[in-house]
């Protein structure tokens, strides 16, 4: 049976591609089949993050019935599959995902689906798809009101909010009890600001690939081994 995680932020600039991104990778190599899918149809930049030529094929051609969704999944060197949209596309906000991932049910056990940032009906849309949602915030004031924001509307499509994760952590920001007592959600853990993060973003490998020893890449695996209740990284 597949499941389809949904990566949500309620602003952007979170970060919240960079973890859809490494999570999907951690449980890669945890052994666990999963795609990770580019679900923001207007703004797509996880094919950039990764390095691919925007002449591929991509979701968006597959929502055009011009390829077949297995047709549009890419492997990435790092072992990542993945599922890029076009970076080239416009007015998507209304198309129907709901056929494409029909078809991938079934076919992988985890479909991380990396959402639109924000507050709108897209979200609303693709949320009703998802079996369950990430937060992801960043550990100030105004990212974790948003937080609490995406979290009511993903309560409102009756959908279970698996946790949160703070990303981008440093020395002064906003205490993680304050964080806590806000959202009242499990926090899955917490990834620290790291200057290995854009490291990788400019060579183009997630950074549990490019940079396995690094600050973030530990916290995203020992995440990604709590969400699949596997033992911790360190």
């Amino acid at each position: 049976m597949t499941k389809i995680i949904a990566i949500v932020s309620g602003k952007g600039g979170t970060g919240k591609t960079t973890v859809a991104i490494n999570l999907a990778l951690a449980m890669n190599e945890f052994g666990h089949n999963v795609i990770l899918l580019d679900a923001d149809l207007r703004s797509a930049d996880i094919g950039l993050l990764l390095g691919v030529p925007p002449s591929i094929s991509t979701l968006h051609d597959a929502l055009a019935g011009q390829k077949n969704i297995t047709e549009v999944v890419y492997h990435h060197p790092s072992g990542l599959n993945f599922i890029p949209g076009s970076i080239a596309a416009r007015n998507m906000a209304r198309v129907d995902l709901q056929p494409i991932l029909s078809r991938l049910r079934g076919t992988v056990e985890i479909i991380i689906m990396d959402l639109p940032a924000g507050l709108h009906q897209e979200v609303f849309s693709l949320l009703r798809i998802a079996d369950e949602a990430i937060i992801v915030t960043n550990p100030e004031l105004p990212a974790v009101t948003d937080a609490l924001k995406t979290i009511a509307l993903v309560e409102q499509e009756s959908k279970v909010v698996r946790g949160v994760v703070v990303n981008r952590y440093g020395p002064d920001s906003m205490p993680l009890g304050s964080i806590q007592e806000m959202l009242d959600q499990e926090i899955l853990g917490v990834v620290p600001e790291d200057d290995y993060v854009k490291r990788s973003v400019q060579v183009k490998y997630p950074v549990t690939y490019a940079y396995p020893l690094a600050p973030a890449s530990a916290s995203f695996k020992n995440i990604a081994a709590s969400l699949l209740g596997k033992r911790a990284v360190h």
